[in-house]
């Protein structure tokens, strides 16, 4: 899934304001065998979509003068905030259970089965974070150098980051780095990803934690 900025939104010169125009993307297979009539998201699919849809509010909420300043097109210290933030409610029993049912009966996810989806949110979150650490490490090892090397010279940047940064031993050669398209268009600025997780938790903790649903929580964030 992913969300596209067809036409930024911006201020008109009779002042009023021109919305944006915006596209979520996304492509849900049905799991294996399903009847169903519409695709089944699996809780990884939820979260995703959750995300993308962050970034959706982030340009629809917006309000800047200039197009080129509008929605996502923040600065990137703080573009990946909305999107982080709105993993949190993907994430609340409290926010599931509004809309969560079965699909064939129509019950509503129990209680139970939602409080023990939010508990395996931190497993591994020790090696997820370290991943993100080594993705940034690497994002900008690559973007430090002034003119590409000699052959093989991106694999022992990687190799050297994962040295440092990561419990697991990179294998030479295998390069999931050119896979990662944010290396490209976040040049040198992947740390942000980590950055908006700390920012996102303090808006989180400060405004939603208490009552994710309560009214006016998410106008204050936008007001300030």
């Amino acid at each position: 899934a992913a969300h596209f900025t067809i036409q930024c939104g911006r201020t008109l010169a009779d002042g009023s304001f021109r919305a944006p125009r915006l596209a979520l993307v996304a492509s849900f297979a049905q799991p294996p065998n399903s009847r169903a009539a519409e695709p089944l998201l699996s809780h990884g699919q939820l979260e995703t979509l959750f995300h993308e849809f962050g970034h959706v509010l982030h340009s629809v909420l917006g309000r800047t003068r200039y197009q080129n300043l509008s929605g996502t097109r923040t600065a990137l210290d703080l573009v990946e905030v909305p999107s982080t933030l709105m993993e949190y409610f993907a994430w609340d029993p409290r926010v599931i259970r509004e809309f969560a049912k079965h699909h064939v009966t129509g019950a509503r996810m129990p209680l139970e089965m939602a409080e023990r989806l939010r508990a395996h949110r931190n497993i591994f979150s020790g090696l997820d974070t370290l991943q993100q650490v080594l993705y940034a490490s690497v994002d900008l090892a690559l973007h430090s150098q002034q003119d590409a090397g000699p052959k093989g010279w991106s694999d022992k940047v990687v190799s050297e980051a994962s040295a440092v940064t990561f419990p697991i031993r990179h294998v030479t050669g295998a390069a999931w780095y050119a896979e990662l398209v944010h290396l490209g268009n976040y040049g040198a600025s992947y740390y942000s990803y980590l950055w908006c997780r700390v920012v996102a938790a303090h808006l989180w903790q400060r405004r939603f934690s208490a009552d994710p649903l309560r009214a006016g929580a998410g106008g204050a964030v936008v007001a300030s």
